[in-house]
């Protein structure tokens, strides 16, 4: 091994320094050469909509969004209360949400025409709100839910056919609630998390309300300013 004498050394490095400004420059040269180009800008906005197109196309497709969004809502006991319950308190949550978006209550009615095995009822109540509605089916049965809003709470409105209910299967009622429901069209409860739930029959169609208010405050709208047909029997 024989080391390389200084001044050699420096002109080895000094050339090689030398080289590589020049391939820096050129490179340099080339790009803005192609910047320059009128066909520069369209070609990277080309790239760069492949792009895009490639990660779409990729993504895994939605979910179709289902007719019947809360069937899973209503599967386990068939107590058409705690049915209600557990509706009421997925709407709190956001887990269930109205199908149609309305404070119409014609809108309501021509969303329910003609798709329940009952009349659907559409109270109007002076101090709610109307948020929308649902519709869903549990075992083969429909049912249609509205939701109102009244002093920043939730209510919400369950429906079902009253003769299945009387029948039992697939729907079903306590016999306390269902005697009183019978002798005089409505029942009133207080659950033990607050909810006040009120029950009553509208001809063929068996309702039942939760909303987080005294019982009676509940009963009050319900039995004097809900209108015409609407009205608790």
């Amino acid at each position: 091994m024989v080391a390389v004498p200084p001044r050699v050394q420096e002109t080895i490095l000094s050339a090689i320094r030398q080289d590589t400004a020049s391939s820096d420059r050129a490179r340099g040269a080339w790009w803005l050469v192609v910047q320059g180009r009128q066909s520069f800008k369209p070609l990277v906005a080309l790239v760069m909509t492949a792009l895009v197109v490639v990660v779409v196309v990729n993504r895994e497709p939605s979910p179709p969004e289902s007719l019947f969004p809360i069937a899973t809502a209503s599967i386990g006991a068939n107590d058409v209360i705690g049915q209600s319950h557990r509706n009421y308190h997925a709407v709190l949550s956001g887990d269930i949400k109205p199908q149609l978006l309305s404070s119409s209550v014609e809108d309501l009615h021509h969303f329910f025409d003609g798709r329940t095995e009952f009349p659907v009822v559409v109270p109007v109540v002076h101090e709610w709100k109307l948020v929308g509605g649902i519709l869903n089916q549990h075992q083969g049965t429909t049912l249609a839910h509205v939701v109102y809003e009244c002093d920043g709470q939730y209510v919400y409105l369950y429906q079902a056919c009253w003769e299945t209910v009387q029948k039992g299967e697939p729907l079903s009622l306590s016999a306390d609630v269902s005697g009183e429901v019978v002798r005089s069209g409505w029942s009133g409860r207080r659950g033990e998390d607050g909810d006040a739930v009120v029950v009553w029959t509208c001809g063929r169609t068996l309702c039942v309300v939760v909303a987080h208010m005294q019982r009676d405050s509940l009963l009050r709208f319900l039995r004097s300013e809900v209108a015409g047909e609407s009205a608790p029997r």
